[in-house]
């Protein structure tokens, strides 16, 4: 496959074309040596499975030039067939504007714990959804990005009636830059979607005294059409060395929650996050925060807030990193519900190989233990 995009690639050279064109593999396995999850009352040990995802996939092809080029990725499902995980086209007819399209999403500012968690993202990057955006850069330090996504299956405009054309999403987002930091904004509308009609049919229905008749199902419900959902905010983004952090501001609309027909402002939410790296070792805190408004007016004001925490220390000794990440994921305290976790483990090389071993306690209503091992393995 190397020599098939080395050969792509002379040839483009030969035609006065400059592109570089890259291919990378990889595979991803992890196993609980043990668990125990109380909820269920379940012990489990030596499960494995394929960790392959969108964001590591297990093979990669990308081409790029002056002017245009691809990603291509490919992932593995539980059924063991190759699908494609991402792919995106880009091309730039004048230096100013970008065009891109495919399976991609666009985000204000991200942690750097797990880089999925942040709530300002348009668009989405896994292989249900394609998306179209223009990237406009008139000045240097800025870029303002407009984009819309669809599922692949589905167009992107949808109509609900014969004079209401909808569009599924449209977001645009923009960023300027300089020595003061990155100023961040968004703005993100999903359009309204109809569930349609069921209508009522007739099926088999087997009777007790074992005689078979035809009956009318009562599943029958009439067309009904969703409220658009949106959300905006701003961010900032900066350093004081050795520190750098961000900060992320958004608004949610949603469906009033005593009447579904109708919008209302649903929630605010604030993302921070910082980093810093003293000698071996490395810092990274991440902590969201939410209100909710869109609740009863009796409701406790604790059920209207919602606080999340997650901490990363990694500390390098040689070869080996020893790392602990403590808090959530998602929320450490949400009204009554509480979470908390705490996750030691070390990292290290053997060979080609790069393997984290770790011992995973979760606390929440009920308690959660697991030892998972990862092996990943890339050429």
């Amino acid at each position: 496959m190397k020599k098939i995009i080395a050969i792509t690639a002379m040839v483009a050279a030969a035609a006065g074309i400059a592109m570089a064109a890259e291919v990378s593999a990889g595979v991803r396995l992890t196993t609980d040596v043990f668990g125990y999850d109380k909820a269920s009352k379940t012990v489990s040990a030596v499960t494995i499975k394929h960790d392959n995802q969108f964001y590591h996939a297990p093979i990669q092809f990308s081409v790029s030039g002056e002017k245009a080029g691809a990603t291509l990725k490919l992932v593995d499902e539980t059924g063991r067939n190759a699908v494609t995980g991402a792919w995106d086209i880009w091309f730039k007819p004048i230096e100013q504007v970008k065009f891109e399209i495919g399976d991609f999403k666009i985000t204000m500012n991200q942690e750097h714990i797990g880089w999925w968690r942040s709530a300002s993202a348009i668009g989405n990057d896994n292989h249900e959804t394609g998306n179209f955006k223009v990237t406009l850069e008139p000045i240097e330090g800025f870029s303002l990005d407009a984009m819309v996504a669809s599922p692949f299956a589905t167009p992107f405009f949808q109509k609900v009636d014969d004079a209401d054309p909808l569009i599924k999403e449209f977001g645009v987002m923009m960023h300027y830059g300089a020595d003061f930091g990155t100023i961040s904004a968004m703005f993100d509308y999903k359009g309204k979607s109809t569930t349609p009609a069921k209508e009522a049919t007739k099926k088999l229905v087997y009777n007790d005294d074992s005689t078979v008749s035809w009956a009318l199902n009562d599943d029958a419900v009439p067309a009904k059409e969703t409220p658009a959902e949106m959300k905006f905010g701003a961010g900032y983004a900066g350093s004081v060395d050795p520190l750098s952090f961000f900060v992320n501001v958004i608004g949610f609309t949603g469906a009033k929650y005593d009447d579904a027909d109708k919008v209302a402002f649903d929630k605010i939410r604030v993302e921070a996050y910082a980093e810093t790296t003293l000698d071996a070792l490395s810092i990274k805190a991440w902590v969201p925060f939410e209100f909710k408004t869109n609740v009863a007016s009796g409701t406790d004001a604790k059920d209207k807030l919602a606080l999340g925490a997650l901490f990363r220390f990694d500390y390098t000794v040689g070869d080996y990193t020893l790392f602990l990440e403590t808090g959530a994921d998602d929320y450490i305290v949400d009204g009554d519900s509480f979470n908390m976790g705490i996750k030691p483990g070390v990292k290290f090389n053997v060979g080609e190989c790069a393997i984290e071993a770790a011992v995973d306690i979760t606390a929440q209503k009920d308690f959660k233990f697991s030892v998972p091992v990862s092996f990943q393995v890339a050429f």
